[in-house]
């Protein structure tokens, strides 16, 4: 398993050496449901990892009389930490104006709800959080209060998270 904290896409490679010629083909669980071992060992040699969490295998043929075949499970996971600020200014001067969430990006389907003190929905996004929160409701500014949010990754492996935020105009 490889663990990255950083959050970007880069090539696993197969090679090795021996007397006999050896040939290698990478597989993600995704291909590898949908293709046969047939089809794995005329794709690349390369697999580009792009995904949050994704695991491949590599295929590896030697070929020698004996036609031996073998394969390895490499897990990539890519450790994103999400940057949540605990304070915002929707005040129109264009620093801090939205509810901005760093390293949502990596997360596609994500979403954020934000609810008042009294537990009232006052926000909720759209899947990837397209519009981030603006600090209004209907089109009209919230007052200066604290308000909690959780945000739903929808990603397997990775946890929900849930805080507070003040709103200062």
């Amino acid at each position: 398993t490889f663990e990255l904290v950083e959050p970007k896409p880069f090539t696993l490679d197969g090679t090795g050496s021996s007397p006999s010629s050896i040939s290698f083909a990478w597989f993600s669980d995704d291909d590898f449901a949908n293709k046969s071992i047939t089809d794995a060992f005329s794709s690349s040699t390369q697999a580009m990892v792009q995904a949050i969490k994704t695991k491949f295998r590599l295929f590896v043929t030697l070929t020698s009389p004996l036609a031996c075949r073998d394969t390895a499970e490499v897990e990539v996971i890519q450790n994103i930490r999400l940057i949540v600020p605990n304070t915002f200014t929707p005040n129109g001067d264009g620093n801090h104006d939205i509810f901005e969430i760093f390293n949502l990006q990596y997360f596609k389907n994500a979403t954020v709800e934000i609810f008042n003190q009294w537990g009232e929905r006052v926000f909720k996004s759209e899947p990837g959080y397209p519009t981030p929160w603006d600090g209004k409701r209907g089109g009209q500014d919230l007052a200066e209060s604290t308000y909690y949010y959780m945000i739903d990754l929808k990603e397997k492996g990775f946890n929900n998270q849930s805080g507070y935020l003040t709103l200062v105009r």
